[in-house]
């Protein structure tokens, strides 16, 4: 016999249309293009198949404490029996997508169960709150763009924890069923999500919100199972309060020498994103999404008032929800949910501001509250109002994914959407080169202030006419404290073409320029690719001390990677010493 919160066949036809629906609506994103990270995480595994290399090798090559293997072994496997062609690795995405639906439909409904809804209610709140989160606009740049599956899957394991979790309690914490789905929730589908991506490590307290607001009204908490929460709850905080007592300089102080903005200021700033997460969840709009949104701007510390009025905002949504979990305790666990779901990357820890994709799980409380809601003020009348609102997704998503599967379209919508983002314009600059298409490249950078445009210019130049006056540009590069992801990425290109003779360039500029920015702030991989160009710029201006010092940093930090033994034997016969080179080999 089917448990009661799987669906019945009325659910089973309204997900399948629902399901082919999401289809149809993200089939023209399928053929778009790899962006960002997919240069780091997607690009050598499609460069490893046309080399014909092991792809397993990279099963652990993901950043991260935890590298993601999960995540990666699905990427190894489309590289495996789908090649270079994309379009079946975004499909594998969708499915998952499609599933983390499926998930959010028997979570909801088996939620509303233990809530002592009535089953054709809960089955109605299970694919209204499933509608609202597939079809929704802003979990398409999380789909499509591929490296960003780490997310779908943690979020898919981080679902079959509240499912699994949520059925272990309607069976009863006594009962032998119930614990085995608890400890599976707990134990099983907790390791899983963190090894997809690490917000993976929210899990358990996904499942103690659950059993706050939902769960208050059960007669029974037995003794293991709080024991359980302070294991997998407590122990976490305290080992991770452990890890940052003893790294504080390298784990939470170092990744701001790459950012623009201080603690204070970013956990201010993420009051008002928040909000506009919000926004975006209650009310899409087309001209808000694109991808990059590294347009917004840092709050200031001390804060301002309107600072201050966004987090007693949020503040007060938070005590609302809480203070309302025995009255609505569904909308009540998915609005926490929401907060919960940005305990990590929107707090102070040093990455960048604003992503879509952050909102991935997070949406799911939301849309949650939102069914609820509907539910409880309007009973069945509930689909005059989500029926709407259903259609107004499906159509912004619609108009995103027509974009999303055809390149200079898509780029074109970035800088569009957020004509003062650094990263759109330099993504359009990019496709024009790509194509060809000089004068329009230069006509993009319009009048470029920023080091990174200026530096596109003389990429411009060495791609149109093989050569470049860049000295001066080179000048304020080589005296910038610090230089941002896009201008380390161009100058490493200008490196390589000045290396290869395919355009010329002041390289004792170059290489001094090299020689002081691969000292200042930069993630590790770009500081070793920094010191490895130095060097060989170094050894080509006659250099060799300065070069064999570059490298014997390229050791300390990349101690497994005999390349620049290689290249430090190179330098070492170059200079006349034989018997270094053969201690390098």
């Amino acid at each position: 016999m089917a448990p009661i919160d799987s669906p019945g066949r009325a659910q089973r036809t309204a997900l399948a249309i629902l399901a082919v629906i999401a289809i149809g609506l993200y089939l023209p994103a399928l053929s778009g293009p790899l962006l960002l990270d997919d240069r780091y995480i997607i690009q050598p595994l499609l460069d490893a198949v046309t080399h014909g290399d092991s792809l397993w090798l990279y099963v652990f090559s993901e950043s991260g404490p935890f590298g993601r293997p999960l995540a990666m072994a699905s990427f190894i496997l489309n590289a495996t029996f789908a090649g270079a062609d994309l379009r079946y690795w975004k499909a594998t995405s969708l499915a998952i997508h499609l599933l983390n639906g499926g998930l959010v439909y028997l979570t909801t409904v088996t939620l509303a169960l233990l809530a002592a809804t009535p089953t054709r209610a809960a089955r109605a709140l299970g694919l209204a709150t499933a509608a609202l989160w597939l079809l929704h606009p802003l979990h398409v740049s999380t789909v499509m763009y591929l490296s960003q599956r780490m997310t779908a899957l943690s979020t898919l394991f981080a679902l079959a924890a509240m499912l699994l979790y949520a059925r272990g309690r309607r069976a009863g914490a006594d009962t032998r069923g119930g614990a085995l789905q608890i400890v599976a929730a707990l134990l099983l589908a907790t390791p899983l999500a963190v090894l997809c991506k690490e917000t993976g490590v929210l899990t358990p307290y996904y499942l103690l919100l659950l059993e706050l607001t939902v769960g208050s009204a059960l007669c029974t908490r037995p003794r293991w199972l709080i024991g359980a929460f302070v294991v997998t709850a407590g122990l976490p905080v305290l080992a991770a309060g452990v890890h940052f007592a003893l790294h504080w300089q390298t784990a939470f102080l170092d990744p701001y020498t790459l950012r623009e903005f201080t603690p204070l200021e970013r956990i201010a700033t993420q009051w008002h994103i928040l909000l506009i997460y919000l926004g975006w969840l209650l009310v899409p709009r087309r001209s808000a999404f694109g991808f990059y949104h590294d347009d917004v701007a840092a709050a200031g510390w001390p804060p301002d008032l309107v600072t201050v009025a966004a987090g007693l905002t949020l503040l007060a949504l938070v005590v609302t929800a809480w203070r309302g979990r025995r009255r609505a305790p569904l909308a009540s666990f998915g609005v926490l949910l929401f907060f919960c779901g940005h305990a990590l990357e929107s707090s102070a820890f040093g990455l960048e501001l604003m992503f879509e994709h952050r909102n991935y799980l997070p949406a799911v409380g939301i849309c949650l509250a939102l069914a609820a809601g509907a539910q409880a003020l309007l009973g069945r009348r509930q689909w005059l109002v989500l029926g709407p609102t259903l259609l107004l997704f499906a159509l912004v998503t619609w108009s995103l994914t027509m974009c999303w599967g055809d390149a200079p379209r898509l780029y074109a919508s970035f800088l569009a959407d957020h004509p003062h983002s650094l990263r759109a314009r330099e993504t359009v600059v990019e496709g024009l080169l790509a194509d060809g298409e000089f004068a329009r490249a230069r006509r993009t950078l319009n009048s470029p202030e920023h080091l990174s445009l200026r530096l596109q210019a003389v990429r411009i130049d060495c791609l149109e006419r093989r050569q470049a006056d860049a000295t001066a540009i080179l000048t304020t590069v080589a005296a910038a404290p610090r230089i941002d992801g896009f201008a380390g990425e161009v100058l490493l290109w200008l490196a390589a073409r000045a290396l290869d003779g395919s355009c010329a360039l002041d390289q004792a500029a170059l290489a001094a320029a090299f020689d002081h920015q691969r000292q200042r702030p930069m993630s590790t991989p770009t500081r070793v690719r920094f010191h490895i160009y130095a060097a060989l710029l170094l050894q080509q201006q006659g250099d060799y001390a300065a070069a064999a010092r570059a490298l014997e940093q390229v050791v300390t930090l990349a101690p497994a990677d005999p390349y620049p033994h290689y290249l430090a034997a190179e330098i070492a016969v170059a200079a006349g010493r034989p018997a270094q080179a053969r201690e390098h080999l």
